[in-house]
């Protein structure tokens, strides 16, 4: 009996701590660069801007971070103390630090099989992608502006997300010295790229047969999701009710989907409606 009243002091005790520890400030937003290689790791910088006045900030990292690769400073160049609390967030302590923070790290967002490179990233904030240079876009979801840089293509999104891009890498040419290209060259050369891996893709399509978009990317419970949205456009709250799941196990699959491009997110008056891309509508009736 008196172990029992001594265990429940203990949980009570614990639930007050928690209740107690003060939750990461919002006040302060996030911006991230990410500098990919064709075999799928990042260069990550993410800016933190808002940091006057707070003694600590706390920034998400991606996932396939690499413990140890952290480092951050102020914006006059003075090192700050960082402290990896687990495998999704890093405390920065800012001091009386004035201006932006910097926190440089590396991650492994992607993976690379033959010649194409598929990449996912989830920043919390705006994020820019800068692929490799001389390599060609093949996809990617999301809103983003596309520009170039010098040899490379980069990608401008505004929000935060969960973003896949996929690209495929062009052969330079030995012995020859040009110029950077414009971004009408860059962009041909894009095209080139592309068309070249479409062509590779159709001469292995004839040799072996057709590998199904869903084998090894999708289960039942996804395609419960897609037929959950033939034709329509549902809430995360919606969806959660017509599977008969709870809000976070919806979320959580919905975002799975929307880095693999088979369901579109929309915000209108402040809510979040899922529908299906053109992708995903193949992909259900590839399922069925």
């Amino acid at each position: 009996m008196l172990s029992g009243v001594v265990r429940g002091c203990v949980l009570a005790t614990v639930l007050i701590l928690l209740l107690l520890t003060p939750l990461p400030s919002l006040c302060y937003t996030v911006t991230y660069t990410y500098r990919v290689s064709y075999e799928g790791s990042a260069s990550v910088t993410a800016v933190v801007s808002g940091v006057e006045g707070l003694n600590t900030v706390y920034v998400r990292v991606d996932e396939g971070f690499v413990r140890g690769s952290a480092v951050a400073f102020s914006s006059s160049g003075d090192l700050l103390p960082v402290e990896v609390l687990n495998e999704s967030w890093v405390a920065i302590y800012v001091g009386n630090t004035s201006g932006d923070v910097v926190l440089t790290y590396t991650a492994t967002v992607g993976t690379r099989s033959g010649p194409l490179t598929k990449v996912i990233v989830a920043p919390r904030g705006g994020a820019v992608v800068v692929l490799p240079e001389r390599a060609a876009l093949l996809y990617f979801n999301g809103t983003a502006e596309v520009s170039f840089s010098g040899n490379s293509i980069v990608l401008t999104y505004e929000e935060a997300g969960t973003y896949l891009v996929e690209f495929v890498a062009q052969l330079p040419r030995e012995g020859l010295s040009t110029p950077p290209p414009t971004p009408y060259i860059a962009a041909a050369l894009a095209a080139a790229g592309v068309a070249t891996y479409v062509l590779l893709k159709l001469r292995l399509a004839r040799k072996q047969p057709q590998v199904g978009l869903l084998r090894g990317e999708l289960d039942e419970r996804d395609l419960r999701v897609l037929k959950a949205l033939r034709g329509r456009a549902l809430t995360i709250s919606g969806l959660a009710r017509d599977l008969g799941v709870s809000k976070s196990v919806a979320w959580r699959r919905v975002r799975k989907l929307v880095a693999l491009g088979l369901v579109r997110r929309s915000d209108v008056e402040g809510r979040t409606y899922v529908t299906l891309t053109k992708r995903g509508e193949e992909a259900l009736k590839e399922g069925e």
